[in-house]
């Protein structure tokens, strides 16, 4: 016996399945049929293509500029498009025609929304970095007293010889 692939939707079976309507041989039909899997989702009708494949590669075969992004985040991308100094430099028209090349976000905001931001500006700066998880708190080394003595005695040295 030799193993044959999984049937799972009517693709694989096509060509039997015309020959079967086409001979009515409708035992073999009926077989067939019972070979199919009864989920829904193996049918290739439900099989949607990749929608963002697809985009891409029509993008790229009609050669279209990059999407236009909704959304934009300064704390994950610094360099955010502003077409606005063209606007005012240049006029209305240079500014659609800036805005097609290199479009420019419709929502420019930071890391947090608008309500959370006004809080934490009100902050302390040292609860501002806290916040942040920028860097901990590093307590500074304390020098030995050896050390201390010897800093003191060189600075004595300094002023008195001043």
């Amino acid at each position: 016996m030799q193993p044959a692939p999984i049937l799972v939707n009517e693709l694989h079976l096509a060509p039997e399945l015309h020959r079967a309507v086409e001979q009515n041989q409708r035992g073999d039909f009926g077989l067939l049929l019972a070979l199919l899997s009864q989920d829904a989702r193996d049918w290739p009708q439900f099989h949607l293509q990749d929608g963002v494949a697809t985009q891409t590669k029509l993008r790229a075969q009609l050669e279209l500029p990059p999407a236009e992004k909704l959304l934009d985040n300064l704390a994950e991308n610094p360099d955010v498009v502003d077409n606005s100094h063209t606007f005012l430099a240049q006029g209305a028209s240079a500014f659609r025609l800036q805005q097609c090349l290199r479009p420019e976000a419709l929502v420019i905001r930071g890391q947090h929304g608008l309500e959370y931001s006004e809080v934490i500006e009100n902050l302390a700066p040292q609860t501002r970095q806290q916040l942040a998880h920028d860097a901990a708190f590093a307590m500074p080394e304390v020098p030995d007293f050896a050390d201390q003595l010897a800093e003191q005695r060189m600075w004595l040295a300094q002023h008195q010889a001043a």
